[in-house]
């Protein structure tokens, strides 16, 4: 179904008897843009891992469109409306192409050259001989940290969403491509 709000009640979330969040109450609505902002080691990520149903708070409840609890029976659909990228882009030793829709069932060949150019992959994929089917290495080792967060951005774009979350995703990335 389609996701309106996410509200978040009285939520609390404890790594062993440490509360990283406690008596949090949020609500997100649909077609806004959201930042959050917090030291390290404030729970940002915690936060968002919660919000993208990856995590399950110690206390609180979640709520989808005012009244539809987040639970075990309705956590995997909202799940699948969701786009994560998180901190750290996972890379795997496959093409560019590979690393682009390994989460995705949908390589359609139409939006690949969209991705590459909104995530600015156009120079990496220009300077290789093999071009998108270059492959990059064992966890990316042949890539720099942007280049890696970057196709991170182009695989978050990949499957239908309604809510795309971006954990750090352009802390790698250089100001002039980040804006």
């Amino acid at each position: 179904k389609q996701i309106d709000n996410i509200e978040f009640k009285n939520i609390e979330y404890k790594y062993g008897n440490n509360k990283v969040i406690s008596n949090a109450n949020l609500i997100l609505q649909k077609g806004k843009s959201y930042c959050l902002l917090g030291s390290s080691g404030s729970g940002k990520s915690t936060l968002l891992d919660i919000i993208s149903g990856f995590r399950s708070t110690s206390n609180g409840s979640i709520l989808v469109n005012d009244n539809i609890p987040l639970n075990e029976n309705s956590n995997e659909s909202y799940i699948k409306n969701i786009s994560y990228l998180p901190q750290e882009t996972i890379i795997l030793n496959k093409s560019i192409k590979e690393n682009i829709y390994f989460l995705s069932k949908d390589t359609l060949q139409d939006n690949i050259n969209e991705l590459i150019k909104f995530s600015e992959l156009n120079d990496l994929i220009e300077n290789n001989e093999k071009g998108i089917e270059t492959v990059v290495g064992n966890r990316g080792n042949l890539l720099s940290g942007g280049q890696k967060q970057r196709i991170g951005i182009s695989r978050s774009l990949t499957k239908p969403f309604q809510v795309l979350i971006f954990d750090e995703a352009t802390s790698n990335i250089d100001a002039i491509t980040e804006n």
